[in-house]
């Protein structure tokens, strides 16, 4: 159970590897070339036909979430633009020296988790609900 764990790491892996969330066509290609693979060492042994199922799965798991958090994107109308909102503090945020980090629910203008960062050295306390 374990090495079926470590192959589907290792599709999530490769997937991570990528620098889009677009498959090329050559990624179609080597996809259908490992599942034929797997479609053979499926009918010699059994055991290598799962782990080749397996970093498929992993593959195709994280494509599936990276393009669902992608797609949840917030409109072009607010991006690089200062804009007024009104939400809380989602998370116990944390501090260093330099800043304060923290994921911002946001109510008004839209609806949304954002992350942000506060610089500074007169930054005040933050805790979760402000």
């Amino acid at each position: 159970m374990l090495f079926n764990a470590l192959f589907f790491l290792l599709g999530i892996v490769f997937f991570a590897t990528k620098t889009s969330l677009e498959i090329s066509i050559f990624e179609i290609v080597i996809i259908c070339a490992i599942f034929i693979l797997f479609l053979a060492a499926f009918r010699c042994k059994y055991q290598n036909a799962t782990k080749i199922l397996f970093i498929l799965a992993g593959f195709a798991w994280m494509a599936f979430f990276a393009n669902t958090i992608v797609n949840q994107s917030v409109a072009a109308k607010f991006l690089n633009k200062p804009i007024e909102s009104r939400g809380f503090i989602a998370s116990l945020p944390s501090s260093s020296k330099e800043k304060s980090m923290f994921l911002y629910e946001v109510i008004e203008p839209f609806n949304g988790r954002v992350r942000l960062s506060w610089y500074g050295n007169d930054r005040p306390i933050l805790n979760v609900g402000d």
